[in-house]
């Protein structure tokens, strides 16, 4: 597990490995949800915000115009952060 993930009630990002269609899902701790894509160098390569209703979130995130390879997702919900590798092919 990483340093964060109990931060985060029933995490999930499914599927990993992926073709660039990923879905992220958890409980929420506050309505702001917000998700950046980095390559392995540290660059930014998407960033999606979302306002989240209710007290869970899910969303299937679309990354098939990015080139195959490793990358981290970054999710930041209220003051909990996690980092995630996805790998995609």
């Amino acid at each position: 597990a990483s340093v964060g993930d109990e931060l985060f009630t029933n995490f999930k990002l499914y599927p990993n490995p992926s073709y660039g269609m990923i879905t992220v899902s958890f409980d929420l701790q506050s309505s702001d949800v917000n998700i950046e894509l980095f390559d392995l160098r540290g660059r930014k390569i998407k960033t999606s915000e979302f306002k989240a209703i209710g007290t869970s979130f899910s969303k299937a995130l679309n990354y098939q115009s990015v080139a195959k390879g490793l990358y981290i997702l970054k999710i930041t919900n209220g003051n909990n952060r996690i980092s995630k590798k996805i790998v995609i092919d």
